[in-house]
């Protein structure tokens, strides 16, 4: 009777430390997310010199386990994606592993262009480690184009599991 009663009370003991486990690991992943750490914007001016222009943003992971970014994708300020074919702008995304791009335009020299080479798609891209630089290449192509990007959506996935995270973009293209 009594090796049963300590058999019961391990069994107990066992699941209450996989369930404590189990939303332990739980918590760490709701608890992580990406911020940003530097503002990335560039004067209107600069699309007259130039066609496209690549823009850094530093952000960090603050998670312990690094996520698969699915896909980024940029809002509107009414709340919808922003159409790849759109006829007044044009945003794609990339990941600067060497993280040296700040702001890149107008005619690129042999080392911008080596990096600009370099630059990773962020279509399932596994994160490397917690502090990345996001590069936005920008087309405008309507010069009286009036800004109306508002955020980021950041579709990412851990273990499996899929997430999505907004980041803001304020004055990222000002007058």
């Amino acid at each position: 009777m009594v090796r049963k009663l300590k058999r019961w009370c391990l069994g107990i003991f066992a699941v209450v430390l996989g369930v404590a486990a189990y939303f332990t690991i739980e918590m760490v992943g709701v608890n992580s997310e990406f911020t940003s750490v530097s503002h990335a914007n560039v004067k209107h001016d600069l699309f007259e010199e130039s066609d496209r222009v690549y823009i850094g943003k530093d952000l960090e992971w603050t998670g312990s386990d690094l996520p698969l970014i699915k896909e980024i994708n940029v809002m509107t300020n009414g709340g919808k994606e922003l159409n790849p074919i759109n006829s007044q702008i044009r945003v794609n995304m990339f990941i600067d592993e060497t993280q040296q791009i700040n702001t890149l335009f107008g005619e690129l020299n042999t080392d911008e262009q080596k990096l600009v080479n370099q630059l990773k798609p962020v279509k399932d891209y596994q994160l490397q480690e917690n502090d990345f630089k996001l590069v936005l290449e920008v087309q405008l192509l309507d010069p009286a184009y009036q800004y109306h990007l508002d955020s980021l959506v950041i579709h990412y996935e851990i273990d499996g599991k899929q997430y999505k995270q907004d980041l803001p973009l304020k004055n990222f293209i000002f007058r």
